[in-house]
Parts: C-alpha cells; structure tokens; sequence
C-alpha cells in the first residue's frame, strides 16, 4: 500500500508488555488488575471458530451456525460434533 495512502498510521507495537505467564496473568486480573493479553473477550471468539473449523473438517460445509444458541443448524451430524458425551460421575 503506498505510504501517501496511508498517512500516520502508526502500525503496530514494536513490544509488547512481559507477562508471567497466561495463569498469572489471568489471577492477577481476576484480583483487580489489568486485563489479560490473552482474555476471553479476545480468546473465546478464536477459539469457537477455530473449533467450528475442525467440525466443518468432518462434514460438508458450508455450514450454517448460531452462536446464541452454539448450535449448528441444519446438519445434526456436524451440531453433534460440536459437544462430546460426558461420563457420569
């Protein structure tokens, strides 16, 4: 992209900040700090489609998908891969 188009931009950090490590990081935020690099606001969305993209693997896509109910429409075979059967107890 030429620079004229796109004047003081700015790009990206060139650093980003030392963390403990994700555990750390996330008990901190929990106990009032500051927001997590890796918070769910960021990391939830990811990997729900990141998910939905090894289902899609499974089937024949496309798929159709509704995130209020997370639940794939129209294809009960996909919408079951979605969820794993739990063991009682």
């Amino acid at each position: 992209m030429p620079e004229k188009e796109s004047p003081d931009c700015g790009g990206p950090p060139q650093t980003f900040p030392h963390v403990d490590g994700h555990q750390r990081e996330w008990i901190a935020a929990c106990k009032g700090g500051s927001e997590p690099l890796s918070g769910f606001n960021h990391c939830g969305p990811s990997i729900e489609l990141m998910l939905l993209g090894n289902v899609a693997s499974l089937v024949n896509p496309p798929l159709e998908f509704d995130p209020a109910a997370c639940k794939i429409l129209g294809d009960d075979e996909a919408d079951r891969a979605l969820r794993s059967e739990h063991r009682k107890g």
